[in-house]
């Protein structure tokens, strides 16, 4: 049995583009995770795995650091929860 990732599972809701908009989203901008699974009808803890790399890897994303993530405490800029 082979596993579907990504458009070929016909479960997901994200098409690969989706996912590298949410990245970027994230990596150049202070929206929160909130703001944006709204913006694509998912959850923000979605939002928070692609930004991770726990999901979608095949994409190759590379984990945004956690300061870049971040919060508003401290002055962080970046998505935050």
């Amino acid at each position: 049995m082979t596993c579907m990732v990504g458009t070929d599972n016909p479960t997901n809701k994200l098409t690969d583009k989706q996912v590298l908009e949410i990245y970027n989203l994230c990596k150049t901008t202070d929206m929160r995770y909130k703001d944006i699974a709204e913006m694509y009808n998912i959850v923000p803890s979605q939002v928070s795995l692609i930004v991770g790399g726990y999901k979608w890897k095949y994409l190759n994303l590379d984990p945004l650091p956690r300061i870049v993530r971040g919060s508003r405490r401290n002055g962080r800029t970046g998505c935050y929860t």
